[in-house]
Formats: C-alpha cells, sequence, structure tokens
C-alpha cells in the first residue's frame, strides 16, 4: 500500500492573526496607524455620505457601529452589513478585529423613539 503525499499551501494573509497577537502588533506600530472610531467614521462616511454614523469602542481593536442611512430601505440585514463591510475594506480581519453593527433607516430609528 503506498501512501501519497498532499502539499497543502496556506496564504497567511488568508487568516488574521488571533486577538492575543493583535495586542502584540499594536506595540510596534506607530499611534497614527492605529484604527480609531473617527477613521472608522470618515471610512463608512466616505462611502454613504448620507449615513449617520456612531463608533463606539474601548480599545480600538473591537468596535460597536450604528449605522442609519435611507440608502438601506428594503435590504436585508445581510446586504446593509455588506455595505458597511464594503466601506471597511481588508481594514476589517486586520486593524478592525470586531465590529457589532447595528444598521437602521432614519424611519426604522424614528420609530424606535431614538
Amino acid at each position: 500500500m503506498h501512501s501519497r503525499r498532499v502539499r497543502v499551501h496556506l496564504d497567511w494573509r488568508a487568516f488574521p492573526p488571533p486577538a492575543a497577537c493583535l495586542e502584540r502588533i499594536s506595540v510596534f506600530r506607530k499611534p497614527d496607524e492605529l484604527m480609531n472610531t473617527q477613521t472608522i467614521v470618515s471610512l463608512i462616511q466616505e462611502a454613504m455620505p448620507d449615513a449617520r454614523v456612531d463608533v463606539r469602542s474601548d480599545d480600538n481593536v473591537h468596535f460597536a457601529a450604528q449605522v442609519v442611512s435611507p440608502a438601506f430601505e428594503g435590504l436585508s440585514r445581510i446586504r446593509r452589513h455588506q455595505l458597511v463591510y464594503g466601506a471597511l475594506g481588508e481594514r476589517m480581519g486586520g486593524e478592525i478585529h470586531a465590529l457589532s453593527l447595528r444598521t437602521l433607516t432614519p424611519e426604522e430609528l424614528a420609530g424606535q423613539g431614538a
């Protein structure tokens, strides 16, 4: 019986670093290279100029965002999130380790009494 060898090549860039590594990586970055809430707001608003965006973070690695835009009208929650993730591009899984999203239309926000 012969065994076959299988060679698998994995591109390390396809897998984001674990959270523990992100802290060590951020130590070597200059402060102006770190992600922050205002940068995320700017990136989303650049892609969605009509959006009202609020982003919060305790550690500038894990973020929570509320995005209110008429562009979300008629879209599923998944499609809304895809629009926001598209605005952030390759930063997701890198500088932005985790992003919790709340996506609403202006009418949905008004209906919640906010």
